[in-house]
């Protein structure tokens, strides 16, 4: 119990870096990856509902240091969404930015959103796993 304690109780690292200039061409990166497989790719479900939501939820990757826990759950969150109207997760690769997000959150949050943001994540990697976000086909 105490090592539970010890985490929730860690502090934020001090002075994140400031978002540069690579953030954003990785957002651009990321974006064009989306717009690009979705064109290449006809075959995904509703590709464009999938390329919508990594579209909206790129820039997210810009106050990551700032806010990770907020990012984290409004990215994992809104990525839901494609998976309850379409009955599956984000299949496009430029999904990718939700492990950079998963990343600046263990790298850049407090312990309380480390353990928050971990279980958010898990929660919805476990929703997804076992269908239970997404209705029956």
């Amino acid at each position: 119990m105490s090592a539970i304690r010890s985490v929730w109780d860690e502090p934020r690292p001090a002075d994140p870096p400031a978002r540069a200039w690579w953030d954003w061409v990785m957002v651009g990166v990321l974006v064009g990856a989306a717009v690009i497989e979705g064109i290449a790719r006809p075959d995904v479900p509703g590709r464009w509902l999938q390329v919508a939501t990594v579209v909206v939820l790129a820039p997210t990757l810009l106050w990551r240091r700032a806010h990770p826990l907020l990012m984290v759950a409004m990215a994992f969150v809104a990525s839901g969404i494609p998976a309850v109207l379409l009955g599956r997760e984000l299949d496009l690769a430029a999904g990718v930015f939700q492990l950079v997000l998963a990343y600046a959150l263990f790298r850049w949050g407090s312990g309380r959103a480390m353990v928050l943001g971990g279980a958010l994540i898990l929660a919805k990697r476990r929703c997804a796993a076992t269908s239970r976000c997404t209705p029956r086909g």
